[in-house]
C-alpha cells in the first residue's frame, strides 16, 4: 500500500500525463518535419533525430511506470513467469534510466530548477526509484514480496503421526 501511495500514485497522476502530451507534441513535430517537403530527405532525418529521441525517452519512461504497476500489483502472478519478468525487467531499467537521465540534464543545463524544484523533482521520482529498485532485485532473485508470501503450514511432528 505504502509503495503505491507513495511511490506509484504522484508520479502517474502528476507526470504520466504531462510525459504524453510532451510525447504527442515531439511525435507532431517529426511529423512536420518529415513532410517539409523543402529540405533535402537526409537533413529532414537528422533534424528529426532529436524529438524522436524525446519521444524515445517518454515512450521509456511510460513503460517503466506501466511495469512498476504491473510489478506492484501483480508480483505474484508474474513472478514465476520468465518472460514476462524478463519484460518487466527490461522495462522497469528502461524507466529508472529515463529518470535518471532527467535529473542528470535537470543539474547539468543552464537552468537549475533551484532547491524547491529539485525537492519537486526527487519527490516525484525518488518514489518510483526507489520503488523500481526493489521489484527489480525481486524479479531478478525470483522471489515473492516479502509482505505477500504464504505461511506455510508447521513441519508434523513425528508424535502427531
Amino acid at each position: 500500500m505504502l509503495e503505491v501511495a507513495l511511490g506509484l500514485l504522484p508520479a502517474t497522476v502528476v507526470l504520466l500525463p504531462l510525459l504524453m502530451a510532451g510525447a504527442g507534441g515531439s511525435a507532431i513535430a517529426v511529423l512536420a518535419i518529415l513532410a517539409d517537403g523543402a529540405k533535402p530527405f537526409s537533413m529532414r532525418l537528422t533534424t528529426a533525430l532529436l524529438p524522436v529521441g524525446i519521444v524515445l525517452w517518454v515512450l521509456s519512461a511510460a513503460l517503466g511506470m506501466l511495469a512498476l504497476w504491473i510489478s506492484v500489483l501483480g508480483h505474484e502472478t508474474v513472478a514465476h513467469q520468465l518472460r514476462v519478468r524478463v519484460g518487466l525487467v527490461a522495462c522497469l531499467l528502461g524507466g529508472s534510466v529515463a529518470a535518471i537521465l532527467w535529473l542528470y540534464v535537470m543539474g547539468a543545463g543552464r537552468g537549475s530548477p533551484g532547491l524547491l524544484g529539485w525537492a519537486i523533482w526527487i519527490g516525484l521520482l525518488g518514489g518510483p526509484l526507489i520503488v523500481s529498485a526493489r521489484h527489480l532485485v525481486l524479479l531478478l532473485m525470483n522471489q515473492r514480496t516479502p509482505a505477500r508470501q504464504a505461511v506455510d503450514a508447521p513441519p508434523k511432528s513425528a508424535a502427531d503421526s
